[in-house]
């Protein structure tokens, strides 16, 4: 039997392929410049994303916080490297935040909001994340660029909302695949 949290991650994942797409086009919404150790929280959700520099590597992570800023206990951040690799986390705890999924292909600021179909840009990284509506949900995609601005091949993207966060995979001919998702029901 299908649980309601099947059914919710099915419907997240049926919009996955479309939606993620759209992460490497040009949108209709704002481009959103993410500054160095700066956030966005994205329109209707608890969702908040960062930028960070640490030695020398830009990424992004983003998860569901609280009011406070913290974590949500039980929930899901994942990540991207301006090397293409990918990370999930479980935040079950401060000081227990096992990682569930790790891939890396072969080859403080003011509180900024974005809103489904906003591009979120990180400068000198072929990082491009959007902010898109899945089954009607407000969802934040992140994938790697190449040079000329496409989705890079063979490389690894999540894709994170309020109830489920997925690990995906882009294929050499420009598909995506589903790899994992993880409810967010902490």
């Amino acid at each position: 039997m299908i649980g309601p949290g099947v059914r919710q991650a099915a419907a997240f994942i049926s919009g996955v392929a479309v939606a993620a797409a759209a992460a490497g086009s040009a949108l209709a919404g704002n481009v959103v410049t993410l500054a160095p150790s700066g956030y966005v929280y994205l329109a209707g959700t608890s969702i908040r994303c960062g930028s960070e520099t640490s030695n020398g590597a830009t990424f992004i992570s983003c998860g569901i916080v609280l009011a406070s800023g913290e974590s949500k206990r039980g929930s899901y951040v994942a990540g991207m490297e301006s090397n293409g690799r990918t990370i999930v986390i479980h935040a079950i705890k401060p000081g227990n935040t096992p990682t569930v999924f790790d891939r890396t292909p072969a080859a403080a600021v003011a509180k900024v909001v974005v809103k489904p179909g906003d591009v979120i840009s990180l400068p000198g990284t072929p990082i491009a994340c959007s902010a898109d509506k899945v089954s009607g949900k407000p969802t934040i995609f992140c994938d790697l660029l190449n040079a000329k601005g496409h989705v890079r091949p063979n490389s690894y993207a999540f894709g994170i909302g309020d109830t489920v966060v997925t690990s995906l995979a882009w294929d050499a001919k420009g598909h995506v695949h589903l790899l994992k998702s993880w409810p967010e029901n902490g």
